[in-house]
């Protein structure tokens, strides 16, 4: 609600920088309400303006979640090099104020999920290791300061334990992102839990069904498309 209303307010001030937060802050939730198609779209269409005057918290929030929205496209490629541009501006600054948020969980979503989807034993799937592993530290160091952080920050821990053969470690940090989530009140990290926990449970665990369901009724909840269709 707060983009849209951005630029109207911003105009009358002349703040260039603070007019265009309004395009780079619609990005996320647009890809999260099932809107990658339109994100792309509007953000292409900005881009260079906003790249030109942003600040560095903007930029990262920009290639994170753009990032994001291109693999929502099934854009590889695009969102591949948009997430490195994340990482590499992330790697020149401490992150240590909130806004960086949305940027930082995004583009480590994109990146852990290249890892998995590429060849075992490739070049790229090393390089993808390596951009993954730095930019969970990168989240590990921003979860230190604000404690919002940790449920993603142990979510993307168990990602990258399950995918390094890890599967006990992945589970307990998929376990400690659950309990983050439910002490900060966080229904999409709690769903991503317990998404994530579910199917890797045994048939006979009592817990997995449990888990799976209450994963589908909070995507319906907050109105995620994209997320329901991967639970199908």
């Amino acid at each position: 609600q707060l983009g849209p209303r951005l630029p109207a307010t911003v105009v009358r001030r002349g703040a260039t920088q603070t007019q265009l937060w309004g395009p780079v802050m619609r990005i996320g939730p647009m890809v999260r309400l099932g809107r990658s198609s339109e994100a792309v779209l509007q953000a292409s269409a900005e881009l260079a303006q906003i790249e030109a005057n942003v600040d560095v918290s903007s930029k990262i929030v920009l290639y994170g979640t753009l990032a994001l929205a291109w693999l929502g496209e099934g854009n590889v490629e695009q969102a591949r090099r948009v997430a490195t541009q994340a990482l590499t501006v992330l790697q020149s600054i401490k992150p240590v104020t909130f806004f960086l948020y949305p940027g930082i969980i995004a583009m480590n979503e994109v990146l852990l999920t290249l890892w998995e989807r590429s060849a075992e034993g490739s070049s790229e799937r090393e390089q993808l290791m390596k951009e993954a592993r730095a930019g969970i530290q990168i989240l590990r160091t921003f979860a230190l300061i604000l404690p919002f952080a940790r449920a993603f920050s142990w979510l993307c821990r168990g990602s990258e334990a399950w995918l390094s053969g890890r599967p006990a470690a992945a589970r307990q940090a998929w376990l400690q992102a659950l309990a983050e989530a439910g002490q900060h009140k966080m229904p999409f990290q709690e769903a991503l839990a317990r998404y994530e926990l579910g199917p890797r449970m045994d048939l006979q665990e009592p817990s997995r069904r449990t888990h799976l369901l209450r994963a589908r009724a909070l995507f319906s909840e907050l109105k995620m498309p994209d997320e329901l269709a991967r639970w199908q």
